[in-house]
């Protein structure tokens, strides 16, 4: 944890291995999801460590909740109410943010380079980087996981951005 104020270290939380994401909740806890260490190249001994999702308490500055993931979780978005998501195994995974608890771990099939969810809309955006070698595309889902539209992309759609006019 730093002091922003000071530009000091104040404290040293453990998570898990390669921290990815993080993203603040409404009631005062920060997520980071874990994308865990991959294999050492030509190492066939050397498993690796599996992905994890961790809840650190923003007033307590600690860790309160976290489970493991397996596999190599990345892409951690949050809808803004009580669901966060993240891409695991070919699946966008579905987390409550008030029961840290999976909802659902095959929400969404797919294998999705971006993802991001509308704060007003809460609708899923995700990007398909079709192998990174031709276009790809942009998905909208509806909260319930229903596909809305699809766009077409140039190669390797990854970041999704809202903006909104201000009244």
């Amino acid at each position: 944890m730093i002091d922003l104020e000071q530009k000091l270290v104040v404290k040293t939380l453990n998570v898990g291995d390669n921290p990815q994401n993080l993203v603040v909740t409404d009631n005062d806890e920060v997520l980071v999801l874990c994308g865990g260490r991959w294999p050492a190249w030509g190492d066939t001994t050397d498993t690796g460590t599996d992905g994890g999702l961790y809840v650190i308490d923003a007033i307590s500055n600690s860790v309160v909740d976290s489970m493991s993931i397996a596999g190599h979780p990345s892409r951690l978005a949050y809808d803004g109410v009580s669901t966060a998501y993240f891409l695991n195994n070919g699946y966008l995974v579905s987390y409550s943010t008030e029961s840290h608890a999976k909802i659902n771990d095959t929400f969404i099939s797919g294998y999705f380079y971006g993802l991001s969810v509308d704060p007003v809309s809460k609708n899923i955006f995700v990007t398909d980087a079709s192998g990174f070698t031709q276009n790809g595309a942009l998905k909208v889902y509806n909260p319930e996981g229903v596909i809305q539209e699809v766009h077409k992309t140039k190669i390797g759609p990854g970041n999704i951005t809202f903006q909104y006019e201000q009244e």
